[in-house]
This record gives structure tokens, sequence and C-alpha cells, in this order.
């Protein structure tokens, strides 16, 4: 074997050497890495700041004889306007993060009318307010079915499971019976309490395809003693009527795609739907000769509608602040739309 065979070539000058190639690479990755989830954070930033962070666009009638009149104005970004009810000439206003209920006189004034942990909807029946408290502000919270008296005394209404346990944006409705319904968006079920705290299942909604259902905003319809059902988890709104062999469902509107998240009655029992669509959600009449007809637009993620006379006032949540990890600029808004004939 000759000499030269025994000698090692050396590397050449100012070629890395395996070690350095590797850090190399890792560096050259994590930049990579670094540059993907940047631009994905900016995009999602962007979503969230045209969706939610946005100020409140002033809301805009649509329909000839629609008008917007301004009703309350919050200002505190830590407290969001959720439900809102009426009985007895004067409204009820549910602050979720203010953990209170406060009275509202018909030109605005507020006033405090009891303290929960974190109230959202809201119904009035006969002199008795009741309102779902949540044990806390935030997506994860639970709530419970509580009544409030004229005076401000607060009780529990019911231990039942149903009446307990509840998940975000579960809806409630009274009627003038002292009976409540609650919507549960989790299960696809709604519910009927008894004043004495009895809570008997009264309606499943059915799945459509692949769309699970998720019923949230309710309202009793005292014209015809049936209720109305939002399903924003397959864009449905269902009317049901109580009968004697059961619980009868009618399809009033579906639609993919559509987000219904407050219903009310006005005068003339024709039903009003609050829609989400982003930062511009929009108050629908659904009419049996035009179908679905827009009347307003320009609510925040609209939680709670109500009817007093020929004004629909409209609240302006918030939403995706409520739920934590979006921050939310105020105003945060109650609307009252005058509605067309």
């Amino acid at each position: 074997m000759s000499a030269s065979s025994k000698i090692k070539q050396a590397p050449e000058q100012g070629e890395p050497s395996a070690a350095r190639r590797i850090l190399y690479f890792l560096a050259f990755s994590a930049v990579v890495a670094g540059i993907v989830v940047g631009a994905a954070l900016l995009l999602l930033n962007d979503l969230f700041g045209r969706w939610n962070s946005s100020p409140l666009r002033e809301p805009k009638a649509l329909a000839e004889g629609a008008e917007i009149v301004p009703f309350l104005s919050l200002n505190d970004k830590r407290i969001f306007p959720y439900g809102i009810a009426y009985g007895n000439g004067e409204f009820y206003l549910s602050l979720f993060g203010g953990n209170a209920v406060r009275r509202v006189t018909t030109d605005g004034v507020m006033r405090f009318m009891a303290q929960l942990n974190a109230p959202a909807a809201l119904a009035y029946s006969r002199e008795t307010l009741y309102v779902l408290d949540y044990n806390q502000v935030g997506a994860f919270s639970t709530g419970a079915l509580k009544a409030i008296a004229a005076d401000g005394t607060l009780r529990n209404v019911s231990e039942s499971p149903s009446a307990r346990n509840l998940p975000l944006f579960a809806g409630i409705t009274a009627d003038q019976n002292g009976a409540v319904y609650l919507s549960h968006p989790e299960n696809g079920t709604i519910w009927r309490v008894t004043p004495d705290g009895t809570a008997t299942l009264l309606w499943t909604a059915p799945p459509v395809g692949n769309s699970r259902p998720s019923p949230t905003g309710i309202a009793h319809n005292r014209w015809d003693d049936s209720l109305i059902v939002a399903d924003s988890g397959t864009g449905a709104v269902y009317r049901l009527s109580m009968t004697e062999s059961g619980v009868e469902s009618q399809l009033l509107y579906r639609q993919q795609g559509f987000d219904p998240r407050a219903v009310a009655v006005d005068v003339q029992g024709r039903v009003l739907i609050a829609a989400w669509q982003g930062d511009n959600g929009t108050l629908y009449r659904l009419d049996e000769a035009n179908g679905l007809v827009a009347l307003a637009e320009g609510f925040r993620q609209p939680t709670s509608v109500v009817v007093v006379n020929d004004m629909a006032y409209v609240v302006s949540s918030g939403a995706f602040g409520l739920i934590g990890g979006v921050e939310v600029q105020p105003p945060f808004r109650v609307d009252a739309v005058r509605l067309p004939n």
C-alpha cells in the first residue's frame, strides 16, 4: 500500500461541515415557517378586524317605510348588551359583561334592577323577568334559568338539568301563563319549563344533510299561541304549534348559509328575524307574499329583538368580543327600527 493511500483528503477550504449544514437547514426552515405563520396571522387579523374589531357601522334602513331611531349606546368595551325584553311600560336590558340587568325607560334612561353573574337572554311574563344567567363571561360559560321579581328579588326557576348548564346563545321566551321556553343550541332541543320548575322536552330540531341543528332565537307568538324558532345550524326558521296530539312543526324558511340568531313577532303576527352576516347583521321580515324581506342592516352580531307597537328594538351585542379572544371596539348599541306597513 502506498504512502499516499494512507493520507485522508482534507475538506476543501470554505466547505461547511455536516453539523454546520444541518444548522443552516434548521435556520432556513425556521425563517420559512415564521413567514408562513406571520402571513396566516396577518390574514386572520385582517378578517377578524373587518368582522369583529371594526367600530359599529351606522345601521341603515333598507325597506321603504322603515326608519332607524337610535335608542341606546354603550361605550365600555367590557360591557356587552345581550338580551332585551319589554313589560309594564318599560324595557329590560341584560349586560353580559356588566353583571347586571337594568330597567330602561322608553326615552332610554337606565337604572339598576338586579345583580347577576353574566346575564344574557331575557323574557317577561306576569310581572316576572326571566333571565339566562351564565357563570362567567366567555365562550365556555354555562347558564341557568333564573327569575327576577318586580322588587328585584332573584331566584332559581328550576333545578332540572335542561334549565341549567345551558350553552352560550341559548334562547328564552315566555307565554302569557308564565311558562318559559328554552332553546338548547348544542343538542338541538326546545324545552318547556312551567312556573313550578317542571321541565319537559317539547321538540328536537331535525338535521339537514350534514348540518346539525343549533336553535338559538325563540319567540312566543301570542296571536296563535305558537313558538317561532331560529335554527342557526341549518339556516331554518320554524313555527311550533301545540296540539292535542303533541307539537307540530312547520318550516317557514330555510337557506344554506343563512344564520338567524333572534326572532320576534310584530303586532300583525309577522315574523321578524335578526341574522348574522359578519359585522353587518340584518333585520328581516318574513312575509307570506314576498318571502324574506330585508328591513335594515348594519347591526353587529344581533342577539335579541323585541317589538313594541310599530318599533322593533335590535340589540347589537358585539358577540365575538363577549366569547373572548377577540377585541371588539364599542359602541355597542340598541337601535329601534320603525317597521313599514
